[in-house]
């Protein structure tokens, strides 16, 4: 944008010309535009105020002076036109939460101009990249304010026409009677713009991506792009329609699906066309990404970590309670340009599924988090265990009719028996050193998966913008790669397993809310109840098997189904088989079927001879219980015992690995 500005010392004025069109602007006209708007628009007091301070600190100032009276000169067109706007409608909430956005954007611009007024030189070229990008957020700051003013004066306006013109309407009908008989009046629905059906939006459907109790939501062209459809059905369709429409019309943000079209009011099953390029669910392209490497999954993680936790920011700044929104009631898409977008479902028949005071948007961006990465480890898997299938069957399906061809040529009725047996041999051997390395490098394969792990004290000094910018700030400068090289060994699991195959190997791409703290972690054994990639079966539990008297092996162990014993029955001077469960193996147990997110924080202070470990439980991002001890396995069964009191759960049957050395 080309601007110039020019000071006419006679007259006292200054003169801007943007883009060839001169705008004269005086200071004493601002100063009666700023007090008009508040003499004529009470609520606007605050922002003509404040407009009048930047003008006495233009005033006062030494330098910069130029730059400063542009960026007041806006702000005071900004406030005529909305003071112009007020005059002719009627205040709603919605048009006062816009004014109390402008207000808070004009307080931003103060503080802006106070620096650059006040600041020297040397500061001034020092920081130039920074005040650059810093007037630069300040102008998209009020530029979307304006235009989320603009849409709800537009709607605002639209319900004053539809009233007006209502009765006309009702004239018209009344002469065509009059003059045809017929009393037929085809129209338009005006209870929302641009309101059609799905002919006349050429909506061809592509895939269903999700069902929700009501709803459902497509992939479709519409005139030839690719967007999400959210169509309502059911008795409560007209109803859950109406309110998505009335919450959704107000939302305007990069991470979020943006309302474009609407059908009829009256349709039977109305819908709602968006205006974002969708290509997929998020599941679907973390999916995507898995196999490519480490440095491809991290990228896709981080573009969802980062989308959302701009998205429910947005949400929490606009007055959107997370606390009573289940994340049942989330889709999330990737758009064309591989950003995550966050759509509501069924908003206005939502209901609180964690109506705790703790439940925050923090622990929304856990759950979703989590529950994306596991659908997309779903994907992942089911999608290797098919090609794993394929390439054993096929080399294995060679080695049986290579084996068939050298038994005939081996029977006493083959003539050639002699001549072919050399190539026969050949032609075996060939195959089963195939069908080895087929079996080879599947058992070499990873199975990569990428998974959330929330922190018991990220909650309280890590906010949503700062995830967001953090990763986004990790995109842009490509630093994935050095997070994704910290690996760290996995061998020791939290249950002793019956089955460990040779070449096993898992890759678990973490992410945390800590953008550091993210990292690759190795796993060489199975987790009980895993579905083995490299013998197909389920991972089973070990039993716990000791001597009267001598100390715990630490491994925690899986209750049968045989009753407890508290103490071990002795037999002939030997103790006999127990079965017994752990604090940490019941915690374990109770997260898988209630579908918690269960992570341990281990920190260790002190000197390597007389440290302690502190480890904390965490329950989906919530710290629930501590413990401390000398040794790493008895703090956890520590937190883990006074987790399960915190969730009211039986202790009666179970045993800490403290308690068992004390027997």
């Amino acid at each position: 944008m080309d601007m110039k500005i020019t000071r006419w010392k006679n007259r006292g004025r200054w003169r801007i010309e943007e883009d060839g069109v001169e705008l004269s602007i005086v200071t004493v006209d601002i100063l009666k535009a700023a007090v008009a708007a508040a003499t004529s628009i009470p609520i606007l007091g605050s922002a003509a105020g404040i407009v009048s301070c930047i003008l006495q600190q233009i005033s006062q100032a030494q330098q910069n002076t130029e730059l400063a009276l542009k960026i007041a000169a806006r702000c005071a067109r900004a406030l005529v036109t909305i003071s112009e706007h007020l005059d002719t409608l009627k205040v709603t909430p919605a048009i006062l939460n816009n004014i109390k956005y402008f207000v808070a954007d004009l307080h931003e611009v103060q503080d802006f101009i106070e620096k650059e007024t006040n600041s020297n030189r040397f500061y001034l070229v020092l920081f130039a990249k920074k005040r650059t990008g810093r007037l630069q957020d300040l102008q998209l700051r009020v530029q979307d304010t304006m235009a989320l003013f603009q849409i709800t004066t537009l709607i605002t306006l639209r319900d004053i026409v539809q009233r007006h013109s209502s009765s006309l309407e009702r004239g018209i009908l009344e002469i065509r009677d009059a003059v045809s008989g017929q009393g037929r009046l085809q129209r338009m629905s005006k209870d929302e713009p641009d309101s059609r059906t799905d002919e006349e939006f050429d909506i061809v459907p592509d895939e269903e991506l999700f069902v929700r109790n009501g709803l459902r939501l497509h992939l479709a062209q519409v005139s030839g792009k690719c967007t999400v459809v959210k169509v309502f059905e059911g008795e409560h369709a007209q109803k859950n329609y109406k309110a998505t429409v009335e919450f959704e019309k107000h939302l305007v943000h990069p991470h979020l699906l943006r309302l474009k079209h609407i059908s009829r009011t009256n349709t039977p099953t109305p819908f709602i066309v968006y205006h974002q390029d969708v290509q997929g669910t998020a599941e679907q392209f973390i999916a995507a990404a898995i196999p490519s490497g480490v440095v491809s999954t991290f990228v896709a993680g981080a573009q969802l970590v980062s989308g959302i936790a701009s998205a429910l920011s947005h949400l929490h700044l606009r007055g959107i309670p997370l606390h009573s929104v289940g994340i049942e009631n989330f889709s999330i898409f990737m758009n064309g340009a591989n950003k995550a977008v966050l759509s509501f479902d069924d908003f206005g028949n939502s209901v609180s599924v964690a109506s705790r005071q703790d439940h925050t948007g923090f622990d929304v961006l856990g759950k979703l988090c989590h529950q994306t990465f596991n659908a997309a480890n779903e994907i992942s898997f089911r999608k290797l265990a098919h090609i794993c299938c394929g390439q054993l069957s096929a080399s294995l399906h060679y080695t049986e009719d290579t084996l068939a061809r050298a038994d005939e040529s081996e029977s006493p009725f083959n003539s050639n028996a002699g001549l072919v047996d050399a190539e026969d041999k050949g032609q075996t051997n060939r195959a089963f050193n195939e069908f080895a390395t087929t079996i080879g490098a599947i058992l070499s394969r990873s199975r990569r998966e990428v998974t959330w792990q929330g922190s018991g004290g990220a909650g309280s000094s890590v906010t949503l913008d700062d995830i967001s910018r953090r990763f986004k700030n990790a995109l842009s400068s490509s630093s994935f790669t050095s997070y994704s090289s910290k690996h760290r060994a996995h061998s020791i699991r939290d249950f002793q397993t019956m089955r460990g195959c040779e070449g096993y190997r898992r890759e678990k791409a973490t992410f945390r809310p800590v953008l550091s703290d993210c990292l690759v972690v190795t796993n060489t054994t199975p987790f009980l109840h895993e579905k083995c990639l490299i013998c197909g079966k389920d991972v089973e539990a070990g039993i716990f098997r000791c001597k009267y008297g001598q100390p715990d092996d630490k491994i925690p162990t899986v209750n049968e189904s045989r009753p407890y014993n508290k103490r071990d029955n002795i037999r002939n001077g030997e103790a006999a088989q127990i079965h017994r469960r752990h604090y940490r193996s019941e915690l374990n147990n109770l997260a898988l079927c209630a579908g918690w997110l269960l992570a341990f924080d281990d920190t260790f202070t002190g000197s390597q001879s007389d440290g302690v470990w502190t480890s904390t439980a965490c329950v989906d991002g919530i710290m629930r219980g501590v413990g401390i001890s000398r040794e790493i396995r008895q703090a956890r069964e520590q937190a883990a015992c006074e987790t399960l009191r915190q969730l009211g759960k039986n202790l009666e049957g179970l045993a800490g690995i403290e308690a068992d050395q004390g027997e």
